[in-house]
């Protein structure tokens, strides 16, 4: 059979370094995978503004007020 406080000690060593990948790996997660502002960027709203479905636009309910005003004749005298 095998020496009690070997076996421990191989366990205590297994576990401090599990411990230390898991602690590795949320260090990880915890990094941005953007950088600051990547999305506010002019490329990535170029690209949001170029696939917007013109169609869905035009649905009933989903008008723009600034257009709408835009195309009703001025009431001011």
């Amino acid at each position: 059979m095998e020496d009690p406080v070997e076996r421990r000690q191989v366990w205590r060593d297994y576990m401090w370094d599990k411990q230390k990948a898991r602690e590795n790996f949320k260090r990880e997660l915890a990094q941005p995978t953007k950088t600051y502002k990547f999305w506010t960027s002019d490329r990535s709203n170029a690209m949001y503004h170029q696939h917007i479905d013109p169609g869905f636009k035009q649905l009933s309910g989903r008008t723009d007020l600034w257009q709408s005003r835009e195309q009703q004749p001025s009431q001011d005298s």
